[in-house]
């Protein structure tokens, strides 16, 4: 029972952390948000949805 109250922390604990990450990532703007995730090392050249619904990015 212990184990499972801790999962439960835990998870708790992610929920919160991921919507504080979100909420601070709402307040910038989208070249921000490329910078950001490209780690200011690439430029997108284009992306297209995938078949299975993801994205493919050409940097």
């Amino acid at each position: 029972m212990a184990g499972r109250v801790r999962e439960l922390s835990r998870d708790a604990e992610r929920g919160a952390r991921a919507r504080l990450v979100e909420a601070w990532a709402e307040g910038l703007d989208t070249r921000a948000l490329h910078r950001r995730e490209l780690l200011h090392s690439w430029r997108p050249s284009h992306a297209q949805l995938c078949v299975d619904g993801g994205w493919e990015r050409v940097l």
